[in-house]
């Protein structure tokens, strides 16, 4: 046991840090990743800065005093490109305001990578790339997770991911790659805070209509003959909504990109929108929205969250929903909830 001198910050001693900062790095140094992150760069440089930007643009709100010193006395220009953020800066967890951050980035990005390499190269529909996409979410925050588990502990947090039983909602669920996700944090412990800083935001919930493409422009033409185009539906979300687009075709792609996300609010046009432009990868898109006090919207309590992803969704339209949460058996509230949410509406229906 390590004396109280030697802890750092997170419940971290100094060798568990020391090895979490190797492993980070070495993770960005790994064959897959340097891949991943390679085709990224170049298939798609735009969105690859802007990545880099997304993260970066956070500090305010989700580093720690150490680490927002740290990020504004290094010029940008010295910084590097994403890759170099990820391996020589953001590596360190005592940058972040909490440890579950660093494990979400590094899960999110492992996901994303696996994803790429793996799964996006050989033809798929998207329902069985979503499914791969949480799977390798749901491994990799285990992953990352034991890395630093003597700081989680410390702090009785955990990143666990969770899926949500769908069928409590009846009738036939959708068979597309659209899914939910809520990062739900009310159970962490809370970061300090000084006079720059917000609290963290307890719930944010995300859905992502998931398409396919090859080439420059993706289809997001789909329309519902009552409900309008799927694009001004995703609009009127009250939580953060977002395409994401998966570079797979109907043969083999030689290279790939990642999964790219891109706000709804970013698509200008109802029939194809540029993948590749106002886009980040998936670890950039989730983690400044879940710090920012003027990103996206939060929920207070699992009701409440639920009540924000159905609220224009129909209730068979998700393929999926999962929940990144620090307490595990959480999805079983969520569940409890969403029977009541579908019964009410039921409810409301028939008495119409």
């Amino acid at each position: 046991m390590s004396d109280e001198g030697d802890q750092l910050r997170h419940g971290l001693a100094l060798e568990p840090w020391s090895r979490a900062c190797d492993r980070a790095r070495e993770f960005i140094d790994s064959p897959r990743e340097k891949l991943a992150l390679s085709l990224f760069e170049t298939l798609a440089p735009d969105a690859y800065l802007a990545s880099r930007d997304r993260l970066r643009g956070s500090w305010a709100h989700a580093l720690s005093e150490g680490g927002r010193g740290a990020i504004v006395a290094v010029p940008q220009e010295q910084m590097g490109d994403l890759r170099e953020h990820l391996r020589t800066f953001f590596s360190d967890p005592i940058v972040w305001r909490n440890l579950p951050s660093w494990v979400l980035l590094y899960a999110l990005r492992q996901a994303s990578s696996r994803v790429q390499v793996d799964h996006l190269p050989a033809p798929n529909h998207e329902n069985h790339i979503t499914g791969k996409l949480l799977e390798a979410i749901g491994m990799a925050c285990e992953t990352w997770s034991l890395i630093v588990d003597e700081g989680l502990a410390a702090n009785n947090d955990r990143v666990v991911i969770e899926q949500i039983d769908l069928s409590i909602l009846g009738g036939e669920q959708a068979t597309g790659g659209d899914f939910g996700l809520i990062i739900d944090q009310s159970a962490l412990s809370e970061p300090q805070t000084d006079e720059w800083q917000k609290p963290m935001k307890p719930i944010v919930p995300f859905i992502f209509q998931a398409k396919r493409f090859t080439g420059k422009h993706a289809d997001v033409s789909q329309r519902h003959k009552i409900r309008g185009f799927q694009r001004d539906l995703l609009g009127r979300n009250p939580c953060a909504s977002a395409y994401i687009f998966y570079e797979n075709g109907d043969h083999r792609l030689n290279t790939t990109l990642p999964p790219l996300v891109k706000s709804i609010a970013k698509v200008q046009s109802a029939r194809t929108t540029d993948p590749r432009q106002d886009s980040s990868d998936l670890a950039s898109f989730i983690l400044p929205e879940l710090w920012d006090p003027y990103g996206a919207p939060w929920a207070e309590d699992s009701q409440d969250a639920l009540e924000m992803v159905y609220a224009q969704a129909a209730a068979g339209q998700l393929s999926s929903l999962a929940v990144v949460t620090s307490e595990a058996g959480r999805a079983a509230i969520y569940e409890r909830q969403l029977a009541q949410l579908a019964g009410r509406d039921k409810q409301i229906v028939e008495a119409t």
